[in-house]
């Protein structure tokens, strides 16, 4: 989840993929935790702002990866807490917050706007496209589809954590 952005134009065609750029992303990490930048789709508007009037959330979407199991993302108005607790190779809870600003959303249809981006991201982006395809690998993979996986440049980000999983679990273990 949020290791590549190639997926976005493609799994997120009529949901999130307006809203970014293709290949506009970034990273860096400290430790075992992880920050992402992905450049979303007004990113070139900030040129024309001035730097003292810039948020950084108008334009770019910041992801945190709290190793081991925590997603942070951040937006203008509200933030995204999903955490993760593997039970099995092909079974998983999902936590997910969602912390919001009240002015945005405040009266009858600030709260109406909050309901359904809440139900939008949950629904639509979450269980009808990033968890069902995670669902439908996993299946393949415990199929024995592929003996081996190779991943290409812009799976860097993947290599970067199953590195800090390794490391990890190499200094714990």
């Amino acid at each position: 989840v949020n290791l590549e952005g190639y997926h976005v134009p493609v799994l997120h065609k009529y949901t999130l993929a307006k809203g970014f750029r293709k290949g506009v992303m970034t990273y860096d990490a400290d430790g075992p935790n992880i920050r992402v930048l992905a450049g979303r789709s007004n990113l070139m508007d900030s040129t024309r702002v001035p730097q003292e009037k810039k948020q950084i959330l108008d334009y770019i979407g910041v992801y945190y990866i709290i190793f081991p199991n925590t997603i942070l993302l951040m937006h203008n108005d509200y933030m995204e807490i999903s955490t993760f607790f593997p039970l099995a190779p092909d079974r998983t809870i999902w936590t997910y917050e969602f912390l919001y600003r009240p002015d945005p959303f405040s009266g009858e249809t600030g709260q109406r706007s909050l309901k359904n981006l809440f139900r939008y991201l949950n629904e639509a982006v979450y269980d009808s496209e990033d968890y069902m395809i995670a669902e439908k690998v996993q299946e393949n993979l415990l199929n024995g589809v592929n003996e081996t996986h190779m991943l290409g440049l812009e799976e860097s980000l993947v290599t970067v954590f199953q590195d800090i999983v390794r490391d990890e679990m190499e200094t714990s273990g």
